[in-house]
């Protein structure tokens, strides 16, 4: 098995599913077009360019956006927007070579997708170190449970954010410290990082395209938007409430009826929003249950393994009620 480190020429020569490296197209698939075009195909039903870019932000802009003001408190006013753009940088970065090195396995494996698992376990299997090599299997497996851990992390937030909604101009900034107490800062970045909760969506997305080579293009226009979006709401959040800034912005409006509607019309797209975040944890552990129950019990299986995901993460909501000081 080769070790060669992956080169950028490699992804960008015949990284699809439809070209191999000397530019000829796999055994058994029908629909290549060119020998030097760069593209995979998807399925006939798949999502559009548009459909994809919303799915994106939607899939990206939750509430974490709501609680960035209070992270740039705890950064500063100067540090916390630079090292809130460091992390969207970091974070775009890491998507496109997720994305990058799955259109690699795809083309090596001749897949017409991989999933997470799939790309841990592939890239471990081309480490140089024999022991990871030997070990692939469990790639997948690790990373199967840190996605349904974060995914189910972020279906806890959102009961916390729509309890706490459903119950309840710009001043001189020069009193605002420009960079706030070391000791704080790591509540930014736990902030900022649950803010970008996208990327466990990145790859489904992909997978589901009718034209899966114009992810690349999707997925910088869709984090410009985002990323611009945290920047300016997470600083004028804070430029306007100053130290009162609570832990979503949201319990920082008036209680007179147009602020508790636009709390409201908040709270019902963050519960639509669980749905989409809750599909990776449930389509990683559920196929593999209902593979081990007959045909019969596996839309029985099916709907208690749903329910029951949906009732671990409401043991949170008390306790997360109690951290923002409901």
């Amino acid at each position: 098995m080769s070790t060669r480190r992956l080169r950028s020429e490699d992804y960008n020569d015949y990284s699809s599913t439809e070209a191999s490296p000397d530019g000829s197209p796999p055994e058994g698939l029908s629909n290549f077009s060119s020998p030097s075009s760069y593209q995979r195909f998807g399925e006939a039903n798949g999502t559009t360019w548009f459909q994809t870019l919303i799915h994106l932000l939607k899939g990206n802009i939750g509430t974490g956006l709501l609680g960035l003001p209070l992270a740039i408190k705890n950064a500063g006013i100067v540090m916390g927007p630079l090292s809130l753009l460091g992390i969207g940088i970091i974070a775009v970065h890491c998507m496109q070579m997720l994305v990058k090195c799955a259109h690699h396995f795809c083309n090596k494996h001749q897949k017409r997708f991989v999933d997470y698992g799939d790309a841990v376990m592939h890239g471990l299997e081309a480490s140089p170190v024999a022991w990871l090599r030997a070990h692939s299997i469990w790639g997948r497996y690790l990373i199967g449970f840190f996605l349904i851990i974060t995914q189910l992390g972020f279906c806890c937030v959102y009961f916390v954010f729509l309890a706490d909604n459903l119950r309840q101009g710009i001043p001189d900034p020069s009193h605002l410290p420009l960079v706030s107490q070391w000791k704080t800062y790591p509540l930014f970045f736990g902030t900022a990082i649950f803010a970008f909760e996208g990327i466990g969506v990145v790859l489904p997305l992909e997978n589901k395209m009718k034209t899966p080579h114009h992810f690349p293009i999707i997925l910088y226009v869709g984090m410009a938007i985002v990323s611009t979006l945290y920047l300016s709401l997470g600083t004028l959040g804070y430029l306007r409430f100053g130290e009162n800034i609570q832990a979503s912005i949201t319990l920082n409006l008036p209680n007179c009826w147009l602020y508790q509607s636009v709390k409201l019309l908040y709270s019902i797209g963050i519960f639509f929003t669980y749905a989409l975040q809750f599909y990776v944890p449930a389509e990683i552990i559920i196929p593999t249950a209902i593979a081990q129950v007959p045909e019969r019990w596996a839309l029985w299986c099916n709907l208690l393994l749903r329910a029951s995901l949906v009732c671990v993460t409401c043991p949170f909501l008390l306790q997360g009620s109690r951290v923002t000081g409901e």
